[in-house]
Formats: C-alpha cells, structure tokens, sequence
C-alpha cells in the first residue's frame, strides 16, 4: 500500500498488490534518469486519483531507482498477503 498527498493536501492510499511496475524512459539514455518516471498499473482496477495508473517522478536518479525497488517490493508483499488471506479463508 502506498500512502500519498497531492500538492492541494489530498491524501489516499494506492494498493500496490497485482499492480506492474516500472521506469517508462521518455528520451534514450540511462534509466535512472530524472526525466524518465515510475509507472504504477492495473488493468482492472483503480491505483489512485480514480485512474488505473499512477505516475511518479523523482528529482534525482538515485531517489528514482530507490522508490522503485521500495514499490516492487511493496507489490510483491502485498500480492502475497493477499494469497495467504485467501488460503486461510477457504480452510
């Protein structure tokens, strides 16, 4: 899960569970890259702000590589609970 606020002071949350993540490149060049951003994705459901996609963009290539590992890791611990939670109900 992904706690957020907007610049206005909205605040949400995104379930990261079964969601694709990853670094879209928007010019050739490194990945880490401050113009590129992390792309956040289900097919079926909302993410935030409504959309099934969430875009996050980071002012250093260093802090973009650390939210995405931080938000892979988040999805796969999540889509795992998610599993156990669903085993566990149908014993």
């Amino acid at each position: 899960m992904l706690l957020w606020q907007d610049t206005k002071g909205n605040k949400g949350c995104a379930r990261l569970d079964d969601c694709t993540i990853s670094v879209v490149k928007t010019k050739e060049g490194g990945l880490w890259k401050p113009r590129n951003y992390i792309k956040i994705f289900h097919p079926d459901r909302e993410v935030c702000f409504g959309q099934n996609e969430c875009h996050i963009f980071c002012r250093t290539g260093k802090e973009m590589e650390e939210w995405f590992h931080a938000l892979v890791k988040g999805s796969r611990i999540a889509s795992k609970v998610r599993l156990v939670m669903n085993v566990v109900r149908a014993l």
